[in-house]
């Protein structure tokens, strides 16, 4: 059987593809959160929420979950209030979460995936391709700009009297670093559970995300790094980007009496 493996491994790899066993796969992070948050009813931070993919998700994995949403791009707000605006378990606001309170220019691309407060560097093999995708120039990739408002997380907690968030997921296009910089007393005490955030680290924005921007918070404050959900290299990739989650130092404690966890020593 081994034998029969490897040569259709081999197979698939001459046509540039792999053969990946799913109940093996760890770059999967979503799979583990029921076992990082193993609470019912979780208090989550969605900054970056687009028009809501990831809510569905949080919503089918923690039913009970109260859910914080933030998405500055209009046209994807418009989509997530459509969605949601009737589940009272679900918070929807319409402006960014950075650093300091403040408002700045937010910038809307045509696919909003892509919007955020750093401008897209439109000549890039990236942007190139999108625009071939879509049958435009790479300048009309670009739609509008206009002008939002930034809170802390913080500050919204403060405001809102949430003590402890127990799932943070960030993904804010290149944006990520100020976001954690705006919870540095959260983060400080330890009162995010789970952070999940993503770095791109192709030059898709006028500024490139670094590991290190982030872990200069984090991991003095006790966080440990739990895992990531993608490789890639400048080289290859036009749109090198990775999902890594970051958890608290209690958290960390707690897996590791998990038996499922296999990082500790017995």
């Amino acid at each position: 059987i081994a034998v029969i493996k490897s040569i259709i491994q081999n197979l698939f790899l001459k046509f540039n593809y792999k053969i990946i066993n799913l109940k093996k796969d760890k770059s999967n992070l979503k799979k583990f959160l029921k076992d990082l948050i193993i609470i019912n009813d979780p208090i989550i931070f969605d900054v970056g929420s687009n028009i809501g993919q990831s809510v569905k998700f949080f919503k089918k994995t923690f039913p009970g979950s109260l859910i914080h949403c933030f998405e500055p791009d209009n046209k994807a707000f418009e989509v997530l209030t459509k969605n949601y605006l009737k589940n009272e378990t679900i918070t929807l606001n319409s402006f960014g979460l950075g650093e300091k309170n403040e408002t700045l220019e937010f910038n809307s691309y045509l696919e909003t995936g892509k919007s955020s407060f750093y401008k897209i560097n439109i000549n890039t093999n990236f942007v190139k391709y999108k625009a071939d995708y879509y049958g435009i120039s790479p300048e009309q990739y670009y739609k509008e700009a206009y002008p939002k408002k930034i809170q802390t997380i913080d500050g919204y907690c403060s405001e809102k009297n949430i003590p402890k968030i127990n799932f943070l997921k960030i993904d804010t296009q290149g944006y990520e670093e100020n976001v954690i910089n705006g919870a540095k007393n959260a983060i400080k005490d330890n009162s995010i559970d789970v952070i999940q955030l993503e770095l791109i680290f192709s030059s898709i924005y006028e500024k490139n995300s670094n590991i290190y921007d982030i872990e200069k918070i984090l991991i003095p404050n006790g966080y440990k790094l739990f895992g990531t959900n993608q490789y890639g290299n400048l080289l290859s990739d036009q749109n090198w980007q990775c999902d890594f989650i970051y958890i608290s130092r209690a958290v960390y404690e707690t897996i590791k009496t998990n038996d499922k966890f296999k990082s500790f020593a017995l």
